[in-house]
């Protein structure tokens, strides 16, 4: 069973079943997800259960590889600062700036904890690595693409846009960017970090590219640090032969 859900056809026949289960799902309790924090949050849950289940099922050791802590840590440092300056610039803009603190919370924890999580192990993990494997890069990311576009056209139901055209182009170009992260980290960290932060665009505006420049430096840094320590070893080793 787990070899026949690693498989493309399958992974795309199942993509196919998840997005008419979402559609159908958001179709259903699109007028009661303002009803309370602990209702959106259950509810949000349950329409990411097929993705949780095939996780955990059959991805669980990709998903060590894709969800290393080791690379972790300058996402975290990057969103401290995002949302320090964030906030900083929020508050100068506004001084009379208030924040539903319960719902601000809820809202950070959906789009980073679920949201951000599950969709990128589902689109750039395991849609893209499954497609990788026999069809190349570009292949495998068109197929996230698509994938990752058709899931979120549900959207459009909730009457968050009216403009198909345009975000259709947004999410191909989003699910690029995220591609792009995940090819050059081999994490999925930073994707998740920023998918969570673009759906919050609108409770944090400051700009997305900022979080980026910060994490890139942070990894340059780290990437500095390791080159001076072994430069250090590469001396004293030289040093103690000569001698």
């Amino acid at each position: 069973m787990k070899q026949i859900l690693k498989k493309e056809k399958s992974i795309f026949i199942f993509c196919l079943m998840y997005i008419g289960w979402l559609t159908a799902f958001r179709y259903l309790f699109i007028d009661t997800t303002s009803q309370s924090l602990f209702a959106s949050f259950g509810i949000s849950l349950i329409s990411y259960l097929p993705i949780l289940l095939l996780a955990f099922t059959c991805y669980r050791k990709e998903m060590k590889q894709w969800l290393n802590l080791q690379m972790l840590w300058p996402p975290i440092i990057g969103l401290i600062v995002y949302i320090a300056v964030s906030i900083f610039i929020c508050f100068l803009l506004a001084s009379d700036l208030t924040i539903d603190s319960a719902s601000f919370i809820y809202t950070v924890v959906e789009y980073l904890l679920m949201t951000g999580v599950w969709e990128e192990i589902m689109y750039r993990g395991i849609v893209y690595t499954t497609f990788k494997t026999k069809r190349g890069k570009g292949f495998a990311g068109l197929m996230s693409c698509i994938l990752f576009t058709a899931a979120h056209l549900p959207v459009l139901m909730s009457g968050h846009t009216n403009d198909i055209f345009g975000f259709v182009v947004l999410s191909i170009l989003i699910s690029v960017i995220f591609i792009c992260l995940f090819e050059r980290t081999h994490s999925l960290w930073l994707a998740i970090f920023c998918h969570a932060l673009w759906d919050l665009n609108n409770a944090i505006a400051f700009p997305l590219f900022i979080y980026l420049a910060v994490v890139m430096l942070i990894e340059q840094l780290i990437k500095y640090r390791k080159r001076k320590k072994t430069m250090k070893k590469t001396k004293l080793s030289s040093s103690y032969e000569e001698s």
